[in-house]
């Protein structure tokens, strides 16, 4: 057998679409948005506020909601054709765990040894009390197992099961294949869809079984593809359609809690992942960017040499010490005009991404030199 170049190596190296790259950097950008206005208290319930500014910012998180469901699809279109890697799954973990545990550490010194009374000022806008109990070091400490970020846990148990997932999208039937994805559908979304009272084996999709689900799809769309999607035009319509009723249900359902008490854990769960208003808006949403084309050139470089730092802006202003913390010292939460929160709302979207991306590309530095020097190591014992 030949021994391969440097030059087969490069060649063989996965090419990134820019096109998904940019949806990634989007998806993470509303997920900033949905963090900076819920965990701000910028917007109250429906079934509690039925203002027209309050309104607003349930039609901002409509439009936003798309995001992890998007994240989750744009992963599965991939990984059914990837190859699995076990160096992957070791190094998105050793992520997980340096997000938790190093910022974990550094907001518990400052703000609860360094400048304990500004934490306490920070939380109590936010109507809450925090310590950092044993239970907190759990979180940090086994980020994983205690979903410390829940969206890491499912995806980490996603991952380890996608290389079974791929095999079977590949080697079922294109029928039996919609046959199982509509039976997931029929447990994970549909009857919550319709029926107004709480499914005890709802989790809102939250967990990973609604991830293999989203997986399913992402595969079939990479295989087979959605017909009804056979133009730009078709996707950002369904989109901006089922947003838009997705916020209709919400309204609607609010009113009459207001009204009569009933129907509050709907209003609510219009919102959940798994919502198949939510289900149908995020497919639709990542079908607009697959008719989108980027030509090689600076944006397309900058777009992919950015997208792979996103995961790690979310760990980063998600860590347990800080994740109601920096949307109040970001200005959440402060009285004005509508149109002045949603400006400063943006600035502090991007000044979040672009921290969290500087913080990412700084890790990313470090764990490839740890990795050189390990494989350095292991080739001179192996010269040995």
């Amino acid at each position: 057998m030949e021994k391969k170049t440097q030059k087969d190596k490069t060649e063989r190296k996965p090419v990134r679409m820019a096109n998904f790259e940019l949806l990634r950097i989007i998806a993470m950008l509303m997920v900033i948005v949905l963090h900076y206005i819920v965990k701000g208290n910028m917007s109250a319930e429906l079934y509690d506020d039925g203002s027209a500014e309050n309104h607003l910012w349930w039609l901002i998180e409509a439009f936003c909601n798309v995001a992890v469901n998007v994240y989750v699809l744009i992963s599965g279109y991939f990984l059914v054709n990837a190859k699995w890697k076990v160096s992957r799954l070791i190094s998105l973990v050793c992520q997980v765990l340096f997000y938790s545990i190093l910022t974990g550490f550094v907001a518990y010194i400052l703000f609860f040894v360094v400048q304990p009374d500004f934490a306490l000022s920070v939380l109590n806008k936010a109507g809450m009390t925090y310590q950092f109990g044993l239970t907190t070091w759990l979180y940090i400490f086994l980020p994983i197992e205690y979903e410390h970020y829940w969206f890491a846990t499912a995806y980490v148990i996603m991952y380890i099961l996608s290389p079974v997932l791929a095999i079977a999208v590949k080697n079922m039937p294109q029928k039996q294949l919609r046959v199982v994805i509509v039976a997931l559908l029929c447990f994970f979304s549909i009857p919550k869809s319709i029926n107004p009272y709480l499914i005890p084996t709802d989790s809102y999709g939250y967990d990973f079984g609604w991830f293999i689900c989203l997986f399913l799809i992402a595969g079939y769309i990479r295989l087979y593809g959605i017909k009804f999607f056979n133009s730009k035009i078709k996707a950002i319509t369904v989109y901006v359609i089922s947003v838009l009723l997705n916020w209709g249900v919400a309204s609607v359902t609010g009113a009459i809690c207001r009204e009569s008490g009933k129907l509050d854990y709907y209003t609510d769960m219009t919102y959940a992942y798994n919502y198949i208003l939510v289900l149908i808006s995020s497919v639709a949403f990542f079908y607009i960017f697959t008719y989108v084309k980027i030509e090689d050139g600076f944006i397309s470089k900058l777009v992919c040499r950015v997208a792979p730092f996103t995961f790690g802006v979310y760990l980063l202003h998600e860590n347990i010490g800080i994740r109601f913390v920096w949307p109040y010292m970001l200005g959440a939460h402060t009285s004005g005009l509508f149109m002045v929160s949603v400006c400063r709302m943006i600035l502090a979207v991007v000044a979040v991404f672009v921290i969290g991306c500087l913080v990412d590309w700084l890790r990313s530095g470090i764990f490839s030199l740890i990795g050189n020097l390990f494989i350095k190591r292991f080739d001179k014992k192996t010269e040995a």
